[in-house]
């Protein structure tokens, strides 16, 4: 909840979306669940054709998971706050990355960003497959000695075939939590970044704004020990920073 709330107020206080809360929704705790967060992603298409030249984002983090078997973005689900894991059912209990992923796909609009603080392996700062493997493969869930985890994502490169931006705060590894702040890693560093540290962060110069991949590359080199992914460098800006 922290991180969308930062999210959020950066957002509309000095970013994009500055003074135009009408178009952000905000959705923490209870409020969070599958049938609101579905309504939100229909609102959102339809803002999106009602203005072919909007700027969409959709950020979230929290809880993610995905089917047993091999691992890749397909698999990939998203935990509503109401998501019962001893019950998983991807089209009906959960959102899955290929739901948004073919909503947004059939969008005109050039700039469309996804932003996912969140990661899809067994380990405890993700969900676990618990209430979907037999008692005797439950062992799996628990993290290996040497801190790997047990199971990542595959980077498969049809799932970015379109041109919208895709960010995750990890692919083979477990996602970063920053616990001075008591939030995502990511999405710390991305803040930090959209605050203005991020502005020329690629080398470029700084112009007072930061876009989506100069937050990314700040936030990526002060998270040496996790593996954040961007599908494509974007020139979409997120803050003004002067």
């Amino acid at each position: 909840d922290r991180d969308a709330q930062h999210m959020r107020q950066l957002l509309v206080q000095r970013g994009a979306f500055k003074g135009d809360v009408d178009h952000v929704r905000l959705r923490v705790n209870q409020e969070a669940n599958r049938a609101t967060l579905q309504d939100d992603l229909a609102w959102l298409i339809r803002q999106a054709k009602l203005n072919p030249a909007a700027l969409i984002v959709f950020y979230y983090s929290g809880l993610g998971m995905a089917m047993p078997g091999p691992i890749t973005l397909d698999d990939a689900l998203l935990l509503p706050v109401d998501a019962q894991l001893e019950e998983i059912k991807p089209d009906t209990t959960l959102l899955s990355l290929n739901t948004l992923k073919a909503a947004l796909d059939k969008l005109p609009n050039p700039q469309v960003a996804v932003i996912l603080d969140t990661c899809f392996n067994e380990t405890k700062e993700c969900a676990v497959y618990q209430g979907m493997v037999a008692p005797q493969q439950t062992a799996r869930t628990a993290e290996p000695a040497n801190g790997t985890p047990l199971h990542g994502l595959a980077p498969t490169p049809e799932f970015f075939n379109s041109r919208h931006t895709w960010v995750l705060s990890a692919m083979q590894q477990k996602t970063l939590l920053h616990n001075p702040g008591r939030q995502g890693g990511l999405t710390y560093f991305l803040l930090r970044g959209m605050l203005g540290e991020g502005d020329g962060a690629q080398g470029s110069q700084a112009d007072g704004w930061v876009d989506l991949t100069e937050a990314f590359a700040f936030a990526k080199k002060n998270m040496p020990e996790a593996d954040p992914f961007l599908s494509k460098p974007t020139r979409i800006r997120l803050t003004k920073t002067k």
